[in-house]
C-alpha cells in the first residue's frame, strides 16, 4: 500500500512501475482539486441518504407496492406450509412401506483415496 506524505500544502506519491523495474516520485499541490472532489464526495452521501427519507421518490414508491402484496405474500407463504406438510406426511408413509438396503462404500475406493491424499501438498 502507498503511504502518501502530506508535507507543507504538497502531497507526495510514490508511484511502482508495472515491470517493478523502478519508481516515480508524483508531487501534487491541488487543495482545490482535492476540496472540490472531498465535497462531491459529500454530496453524494446525503444525497443517497436522502433518498429514503424523502417522499415522491422510486424508494417509497417500492415500499408502498411491497406493503400492499404483504398480505397476498403472507397467504401464499402459509399455503405452501400446508402443502409441505401434507407432502412430507404422504413421502413417509411411502418410504415405511418400502425398504431400502444401505450400499457399504467399497474398500478399493477408500485406499485409492488415502494414497491421493498423501500426495496433497499443504503450505503454511
Amino acid at each position: 500500500m502507498n503511504n502518501i506524505l502530506n508535507y507543507k500544502g504538497y502531497r507526495f506519491f510514490k508511484l511502482f512501475d508495472p515491470d517493478e523495474r523502478g519508481t516515480v516520485l508524483s508531487v501534487n499541490n491541488d487543495f482545490w482539486g482535492t476540496f472540490i472532489t472531498y465535497a462531491g464526495y459529500l454530496l453524494l452521501f446525503v444525497s443517497m441518504t436522502a433518498i429514503f427519507f424523502v417522499g415522491n421518490t422510486r424508494f417509497k414508491f417500492l415500499a408502498k407496492q411491497l406493503n400492499r402484496k404483504t398480505s397476498l405474500v403472507i397467504f401464499l407463504f402459509i399455503v405452501n406450509l400446508i402443502i409441505a406438510q401434507s407432502l412430507d406426511v404422504n413421502l413417509k408413509l411411502n418410504s415405511s412401506i418400502q425398504s431400502f438396503q444401505k450400499v457399504p462404500f467399497p474398500r478399493i475406493m477408500l485406499a485409492a483415496l488415502e494414497k491421493l491424499l498423501f500426495r496433497i501438498v499443504v503450505e503454511e
